[in-house]
């Protein structure tokens, strides 16, 4: 498979065109009035900004109104994202999850956008704790695909220190182990339309 390439000016210059004239055809949701909408985005890696044309920054502008996943440490991205956003809204993201501090790896971040004229942050902001019993009873339950793992790469670290092997192995531990984030909540208040509304959540 190819690389894929960038779109052109004039082929952003139609997209935009579509997404004025009919935002729901390509699953942007209606605003109604009294109404707040909820959503999810997953942006792969958003961090270093130069990795992305401008107006691809233009495009996440306008559909990524909502919660972005996969932000990375590197925060640059996401304020980028902001100044598309033209201050109508504001920004909660948590702590890096996903690496032991100090480690290399994909660590990435949580963040939520909200438009302040429709919600207002709540009195909850924080990650989720669980019952660690789960996480140990999962290991127990897999222990037998752990050890040949562990083996392998054993086996492979010989290989390699008796110059039977090119590449130096990396321990790859099962999806379970090594993808681990920390859930997280934010709360929010909808915002009434007249004096003395009470908002459902």
């Amino acid at each position: 498979m190819g690389k894929a390439t960038e779109f052109n000016d004039d082929e952003w210059e139609k997209i935009f065109e579509e997404l004025e004239k009919n935002p729901k055809a390509y699953g942007l949701p209606e605003s109604v009035p009294g109404s707040a909408l909820l959503g999810s985005f997953n942006i792969r890696k958003l961090g270093t900004v130069d990795k992305r044309q401008k107006n691809t920054w233009k495009f996440l502008g306008i559909v990524c109104k909502m919660a972005i996943q996969e932000c990375m440490d590197d925060m640059d991205g996401i304020h980028r994202l902001m100044e598309e956003l033209d201050g109508a809204f504001r920004l909660i993201i948590s702590d890096k999850t996903g690496t032991y501090p100090g480690d290399r790896g994909l660590g990435e971040r949580l963040a939520f956008l909200y438009r302040t004229s429709s919600v207002e942050l709540g009195e909850v902001v924080s990650d989720i704790t669980y019952d660690r019993t789960k996480v140990t009873q999962i290991i127990f339950e897999n222990l037998e695909a752990i050890n040949k793992i562990k083996k392998d790469y054993d086996d492979d670290m010989k290989d390699y220190e008796n110059k039977r092997r090119k590449t130096k192995p990396t321990l790859n531990p099962p999806t379970f182990l090594s993808f681990i984030r920390s859930p997280y909540c934010v709360s929010f208040k909808v915002k009434g339309e007249t004096p003395g509304y009470e908002p459902y959540c």
